[in-house]
């Protein structure tokens, strides 16, 4: 936190710094301390299937709601207000799913369908396994902040908005997640903005990542497996947070995502 911040008020910075009037000061002069707290409460739960005919599988859900008082980058808003800091952390996403499998699929030697023994059609077909990891999750918090702020006349790391009316939108897209009308500047001298820190939620995160490998050399000392790979496999949009300065142009419009979009490898893992 800067200690050297001016306290809000009239007139000029300087006079207002505490190391200034001292010693001539006006730098930013920072300070590690044990001013910031933080909570993490939830509700876990999770339905698993040990190994067995060839499949298994974890399913999670998490309901959950972390807080603290540090803000992003730039430390606190207000170093002498921290408190008004306090409220959802930047990775704190309320429902949590995630589902995780191996299923050895049941074509080949030694499976289910053996595929009459052929074994032109078990090199081709036999001895797969399909595996995967598929995350669902609600969307991350962030702040409405202004970056024109005349009546505060302080010089805090970053200034929140006040709130004025509704900030929902119907049909929330990359256009316009947020209606930034619903905000506006510090509306009284000497204070920050109404609006909460991380009072607004982002868009869910809804990726599937999927591996298909078979192993050629089946031996307890080496193995040659043969691998393709596909990140976000359905190649959904997932949206990052908005501009959230609410008096730039762009305000409430979406450039950007939380993941790429499908990504496909293909490889050979040899162990030994």
């Amino acid at each position: 936190m800067n200690e050297n911040q001016a306290i809000p008020g009239p007139g000029d910075f300087n006079p207002r710094r505490p190391f200034f009037n001292r010693f001539g000061l006006t730098q930013f002069i920072g300070q590690v301390c044990n001013c910031d707290n933080s909570n993490y409460n939830a509700l876990q739960t999770k339905l698993q299937r040990q190994f067995s005919h060839g499949l298994d599988f974890l399913l999670t859900y998490t309901w959950s709601k972390a807080l603290g008082s540090s803000e992003n980058a730039g430390g606190f808003s207000d170093n002498y207000n921290v408190r008004a800091s306090y409220g959802p952390m930047s990775w704190d996403r309320t429902h949590t799913v995630t589902f995780e499998h191996n299923w050895d699929l049941p074509f080949g030697r030694n499976r289910h369908w053996t595929l009459g023994n052929n074994l032109v059609a078990d090199a081709v077909l036999g001895g797969w396994r399909l595996s995967g990891v598929h995350t669902w999750g609600s969307g991350l918090p962030f702040t409405p902040t202004v970056s024109n702020f005349p009546l505060l006349n302080a010089d805090f790391n970053n200034v929140r908005a006040d709130t004025i009316g509704n900030p929902s939108v119907p049909n929330q897209n990359a256009s316009l997640w947020f209606n930034p009308a619903a905000f506006t500047e510090p509306q009284q001298p000497f204070r920050n903005g109404t609006a909460g820190r991380d009072s607004l939620r982002g868009p869910i995160l809804a990726v599937s990542n999927l591996s298909l490998s078979k192993n050629l050399i089946p031996s307890e000392r080496w193995s040659l497996e043969l691998r393709g790979d596909a990140f976000n496999v359905f190649n959904h949009v997932n949206l990052a947070l908005p501009n959230s300065t609410i008096d730039v142009g762009g305000a409430g419009q979406i450039t950007a995502i939380q993941v790429p979009m499908r990504q496909m490898q293909f490889g050979l893992h040899f162990q030994f």
